[in-house]
């Protein structure tokens, strides 16, 4: 079986590809296989002509891909590290509604500087050419999940596939678990593996919000 974390030589890894382009189908299928989300790559734009690092979740969000976001925290991405960032385009995205937008610094500007690979110094989607119709209803989704702890049934889903790692669909029938909580740690709920893309959270989250 091919390897769904490997590395090429450009150190780019299929689940950054799928984030550079928001390729939901592909991203579900590497998911699927419980490839690595963390995983961070060299990431060159051409335009600006600088090169920085991100791992697939970074990518997405500073794309705008968001429901690409959204599969990925569901899929046991963690967020908590990234709520400044969420609550900074929160706060920008509403002030843009009522005032002239202003030009917003390039998380990545200061490896143009210095002419090395650096880590993002700001996340941010400001620079994205377009966010879906629905990205303030995932924003609020995305703070929420950074801003309450993981339940104790969702860390102990994602504690065991991180454990097992691309190894997942061929052990997974070993564990001494119920096939329900099999079904949890294969994240049924997220239909992976079907062609049809539709999925319903496992965890429920409508508690953080209030009701209109």
């Amino acid at each position: 079986m091919t390897e769904k974390n490997l590395s090429i030589y450009s150190g780019v890894t299929p689940a950054l590809v799928c984030a550079s382009t928001g390729d939901l189908a592909t991203l579900r299928a590497l998911l699927h296989h419980n490839c690595c989300l963390t995983t961070k790559g060299n990431v060159y734009k051409r335009r600006r002509k600088v090169e920085y690092v991100l791992d697939a979740f970074e990518l997405a969000y500073t794309e705008g891909y968001l429901h690409t976001c959204r599969l990925m925290v569901e899929a046991g991405y963690c967020v908590y590290r990234l709520r400044d960032a969420f609550l900074r385009d929160f706060q920008r995205q509403s002030s843009d509604l009522q005032e002239p937008a202003q030009p917003h610094p390039h998380p990545a500007a200061a490896s143009d500087q210095s002419g090395t690979k650096a880590e993002v110094m700001q996340l941010t989607f400001a620079h994205a050419h377009k966010l879906p119709d629905d990205w303030l209803e995932i924003l609020l989704w995305l703070i929420a999940k950074a801003s309450n702890a993981r339940s104790l049934k969702e860390h102990a889903v994602f504690v065991v596939r991180a454990t097992i790692g691309h190894r997942l669909l061929c052990c997974v029938d070993s564990l001494p678990l119920p096939k329900l909580v099999k079904d949890y740690v294969l994240l049924k709920n997220l239909g992976l593996d079907e062609p049809s893309g539709q999925y319903h959270s496992l965890f429920d989250i409508s508690k953080y919000f209030a009701s209109p």
